[in-house]
């Protein structure tokens, strides 16, 4: 028992002076070094009390990795998003009015913001605004609402970027290729 406690700090003072060491190089880099989610499906589920489907992506995850060698692979999660709609019945009869955005900021606890701004091809700007927050412990969540029309200009884009509380993001193009296929499943088949 006593070597499992010793084990556990000497883990510990490890982690600390590795942490320390390269606490000075930390920095952004390409999200393709980080997990993004968008491996996982989009899904439909139906409410067979509301008679309503809602349309989910996977959460994308946006995030800064740590450039040392013996932390490859760890991730600081700093963004997170998922994209939903929802259309009355089981079988989609028209388009969605409106998709929501959720946003989950790990940076913006001190800095709650009443909107994120998109940018299209690195020109276009379109602000997106919050229609409901919460603050968590350790995040701030937001609520975006926007009209169908402004999500298919946002994910037709070549590139797209988005700026919500400090943090600023670009979309790989896997993550592109989710909102974009989310996109066609909003509409009528």
């Amino acid at each position: 028992m006593r070597a499992h406690r010793w084990l556990g700090v000497a883990t510990t003072a490890a982690l600390i002076l590795v942490g320390t060491s390269c606490a000075g190089r930390l920095r952004r880099v390409a999200a393709a070094s980080c997990p993004d989610g968008s491996a996982d499906p989009i899904t439909t589920s139906y409410n067979r009390f509301r008679d309503s489907t809602t349309i989910t992506t996977p959460t994308l995850y946006f995030g800064w990795a740590l450039p040392v060698p013996e932390l490859q692979g760890i991730c600081v999660r700093e963004l997170r998003l998922t994209a939903l709609a929802q259309h009355g019945g089981q079988t989609l009869r028209q388009t969605p009015v409106a998709v929501d955005l959720l946003l989950t900021s790990n940076a913006a606890q001190r800095h709650p913001s009443a909107e994120a701004i998109a940018l299209l091809d690195g020109a276009t700007r379109i602000r997106l605004p919050v229609v409901g927050s919460e603050q968590l412990p350790a995040a701030y969540q937001a609520l975006l609402s926007i009209p169908t029309s402004v999500f298919a200009r946002l994910v037709t884009a070549r590139t797209l970027e988005l700026e919500f509380s400090g943090s600023q993001v670009t979309f790989t193009e896997s993550q592109l290729r989710v909102l974009r296929e989310f996109s066609r499943r909003l509409q009528p088949s």
